[in-house]
């Protein structure tokens, strides 16, 4: 799905893989590309739908066919970049012990999958919000 030469560059060094905004743009693109506004009352039944739905989409979390970038290559290096990001999500997850070591176990792709089903509810609500910004205007 993606090559390491599709990652930024920034003063010819690797630029950390952003999984915030990764998951954010991918939330938004599903809403612009999958999802008509009129069949939801409110963004917040737009977002209980979305965070159901979005969860299993490969391509927003990668979680129904347990990898995003479907190359473990780019998935060891944008997790190793995110260190400390996954430390979070692993510990905030709801994991017990033989998840998390499971999990590790599983490689690169499944560690990439933790951190975006960890940041889908956030990205969610952010999309959410911004289009009740958009229709007050």
């Amino acid at each position: 799905m993606y090559s390491n030469n599709e990652i930024k560059m920034n003063n010819g060094k690797f630029k950390d893989y952003d999984y915030q905004m990764a998951v954010y743009n991918d939330v938004l693109n599903y809403v612009k590309e999958e999802i008509d506004r009129t069949q939801f009352s409110s963004s917040e039944d737009l977002a209980d739908y979305l965070k159901q739905v979005l969860r299993d989409c490969d391509d927003v979390t990668g979680r129904g066919s347990h990898s995003y970038t479907c190359n473990s290559e780019l998935s060891r290096l944008w997790v190793s970049q995110n260190f400390e990001l996954l430390a979070e999500a692993l510990d905030n997850g709801g994991y017990s012990l033989n998840e998390v070591l499971d999990t590790i176990y599983s490689g690169a792709d499944a560690l990439d999958v933790i951190i975006r089903c960890y940041l889908l509810d956030d990205a969610i609500d952010l999309v959410c919000s911004e289009d009740i910004e958009d229709e007050r205007r």
